[in-house]
């Protein structure tokens, strides 16, 4: 409950993974009606099938057409919503609610009208309590039914990692796959949660050092381009419309096989190992560099109705990638090289002007939408129609950095920044919540020295802020605690 609360009190909404597909001997569901003999749940056990219904089950398979399983998921359902205020549950293995008995995977995936309305059943019942409650499905059947169920307002998750790893190691593929609306999928909403890297699957950036594609000039294996191709990624993941999950690490380039033992060796038997955890990654500049590209993409994604448009369009089935999403503020094209080589590609601008590349603070003036645009291997470029400030993706401080203080800190509220560089450069102050959101930018200019007490013009709030000094060369974040 108080990690609850602490989330909550955060901007953060919290969503359990939860498994109702299976119990193993050990539950008392299973205890209560069980034959020793066979090592079995009874015929009359009112919850479990003697024998699994479908072929990708483990321990023992829930009848979820029985008033006893609905009576009991909806309890413990009805209590986590209640006592602890969850925001939305994952349910694992959802294709597994079904009663129609197949020992054929792909029959298993067919339309199953009972699944179908067993699921709207339980999604109900959670929505009788909170109407925006996260309803979120391991499903993977076939699409006609993951249509039917995420026009009704559940989501389904969206295995993206073959194909967005084919593209990061340097291979062609087609990356359309995390599109909600693609011709094969055709949801009315995007209730598509698209992932690169989950529990289930392999690490990126381990298959990029092993697999990754090379020629004379650029190796894909290599330590910095293998992590460089994760912010390549990045630009065409988090910009598609729709939700989006990344895994633990994924953000700073996670290099261990998810197959890792702790003795270092590897093995599909130590997929439950533990696996090294690797604070000091966010020390090592390149890995960094993916880590504040992604928050980057998706400061972006969360601040701007144009990343939660309808109107976009795309070509990802070539090496040369793009995206172009229209709204009525601004227009977006997002350009990719994912090949080994240089080359170009047309980036079909949605109109003539001038156009702001993101990354770099570039500004471009198209007076042809069609023009080709050169692009280095790895290349990527975001641009918009509207300048919206630089974020800085390199980890370095700002040259010539030789004084940056707040005080006091831990503070009432008050706040004095004391700054002093080698040589005037641009810069600018701003203060963020935990969250990451900007509260106020609390100075910019040109200068090489400063001590400033900003106007903060309300109370700030107890908690943990964040103030980050932004140069022409570099950036740096200290933090601050008011009491």
């Amino acid at each position: 409950k108080m990690l609850v609360d602490e989330c909550h009190a955060r901007g953060i909404a919290v969503i359990l993974d939860v498994v109702y597909n299976h119990a193993f001997s050990q539950s008392p569901l299973a205890k209560l009606y069980w034959n020793p003999a066979t090592f079995k749940p009874t015929a009359d056990n009112p919850w479990l099938n003697v024998d699994a219904k479908h072929p990708f089950n483990v321990g023992y398979d829930f009848n979820h057409e029985s008033q006893a399983t609905q009576d009991w998921m909806d309890q413990v359902m009805t209590y986590w919503l209640e006592e602890y205020h969850i925001d939305g549950m994952r349910f694992d293995l959802s294709k597994g609610f079904t009663q129609t008995f197949t020992t054929d995977v792909g029959l298993w995936g067919n339309y199953d009208p009972m699944r179908v309305f067993l699921l709207k059943r339980m999604a109900n019942v959670l929505w009788d309590i909170d109407p925006d409650f996260y309803v979120i499905l391991e499903h993977f059947a076939t699409p006609n039914e993951e249509k039917d169920l995420a026009n009704y307002g559940l989501m389904l998750w969206g295995n993206a990692v073959h194909e967005y790893n084919e593209a990061s190691m340097g291979w062609n593929s087609n990356l359309s796959v995390v599109d909600y609306d693609v011709s094969w999928r055709n949801f009315n909403d995007p209730h598509l949660v698209g992932y690169l890297e989950s529990h289930d699957e392999e690490r990126l950036v381990f298959k990029n050092q092993l697999w990754g594609n090379a020629n004379a000039d650029y190796d894909v294996q290599s330590f910095q381009t293998s992590l460089q191709r994760e912010e390549l990624i990045g630009a065409f993941f988090f910009t598609m419309p729709g939700p989006k999950m990344i895994w633990q690490f994924g953000e700073l380039g996670y290099g261990y096989s998810i197959n890792r033992c702790e003795d270092g060796s590897i093995s599909p038997d130590c997929r439950l190992s533990r696996k090294p955890i690797r604070w000091e990654y966010q020390n090592t500049p390149e890995r960094r560099a993916i880590y504040n590209t992604w928050q980057a993409l998706i400061y972006l994604k969360t601040n701007f109705d144009v990343f939660k448009t309808t109107d976009y369009e795309y070509n990802l089935s070539s090496f040369f990638k793009r995206i172009n999403l229209n709204h009525a503020d601004m227009n977006v094209t997002v350009i990719g090289n994912f090949d080994i080589e240089a080359g170009s590609i047309d980036p079909h601008f949605q109109h003539t002007g001038w156009w702001y590349e993101y990354f770099t603070g570039d500004s471009l003036n198209v007076t042809d939408v069609n023009t080709m645009i050169d692009l280095e291997a790895g290349e990527y470029r975001l641009y918009l129609t509207e300048p919206i400030d630089r974020p800085i993706v390199s980890v370095q401080e700002p040259t010539g950095l030789k004084r940056f203080g707040l005080f006091p800190n831990p503070s009432d509220g008050q706040l004095v920044v004391e700054l002093e560089l080698e040589e005037v450069q641009n810069c600018s102050l701003s203060l963020f919540d935990f969250s990451g959101k900007m509260i106020k930018k609390l100075y910019e200019g040109r200068t090489n020295q400063f001590f400033i007490q900003p106007d903060l013009q309300q109370k700030i709030a107890s908690g943990i802020y964040f103030i980050q000094l932004k140069t022409e060369s570099g950036m740096v974040v200290k933090k601050w605690v008011v009491r």
